[in-house]
């Protein structure tokens, strides 16, 4: 494995073993918060990047902040 996590058998009782053994080969789990934080950091950022979109996000916080002006002047 690439971060040298020690496996664990999965739990057959887990109702998504089956989905993960048909995709995986196999039945295993890790502990990720077993890898250093700058490290799961990373990871979690260029998994995310994939699907983040700049633009909506600032326009959700430009309106929460219009929202959240409104109800101060209330």
């Amino acid at each position: 494995m690439q971060y040298g996590l020690p496996p664990q058998p999965g739990k057959t009782t887990d109702s998504r073993a089956a989905g993960f053994i048909a995709r995986h080969g196999h039945l295993v789990q890790v502990e990720l918060d077993a890898l250093a934080p700058d490290v799961l950091r990373t990871l979690f950022a260029e998994t995310l990047a994939e699907f983040w979109d700049t633009a909506s996000y600032q326009a959700v916080l430009s309106r929460e902040a219009k929202e959240r002006r409104s109800l101060q002047r209330r």
